[in-house]
């Protein structure tokens, strides 16, 4: 990533709200994600509307259209995904404020549950990428190139 590239996403970083940071983490972590399922994963994480309320699809779009406007994540209309050159910098951030590990477990277990051994092959490579990703975010602060593969 270009030096003009991470001041941008810094820049972008410091005008988010810390749910509109995690909502990036959600993002990045699960990518391509529908908003039915971005709401899903952002309760399971916590992200709340208020204390009482989980945010429905229509709010939470005010949360992604922060990210939208500042590039740090695009849409095609219907999926969610991290801007490729945006990703490793949101997951190496979360990492570095002790926010990526509390935001996978939750993501895991309500992407992953608790499923036995013998679960099919897609949810085991698809539970292997995410694993992948998280230990590389994690512990390599040099691994941006075996992220930007997975």
């Amino acid at each position: 990533m270009t030096a003009d590239k991470v001041l941008q996403f810094h820049e972008a970083l410091r005008a988010l709200r810390p749910e509109e940071r995690d909502l990036l983490t959600i993002v990045a972590l699960a990518e391509p994600l529908n908003i039915t399922h971005l709401a899903t994963l952002a309760s399971a994480a916590g992200i709340r509307e208020t204390a009482s309320l989980q945010h429905s699809t229509k709010s939470l779009r005010v949360l992604t259209n922060a990210l939208l406007e500042r590039q740090l994540v695009y849409t095609n209309g219907a999926l969610f995904a991290c801007r490729p050159e945006m990703r490793y910098q949101a997951l190496r951030h979360a990492a570095a404020h002790r926010r990526l590990v509390p935001l996978a477990n939750a993501l895991s277990h309500a992407l992953f549950g608790a499923r036995p051994a013998s679960y099919d092959y897609s949810t085991r490579a698809h539970r292997a990428a995410f694993d992948a990703t998280l230990a590389i975010a994690s512990a390599a602060p040099h691994a941006e190139s075996l992220l930007d593969e997975l």
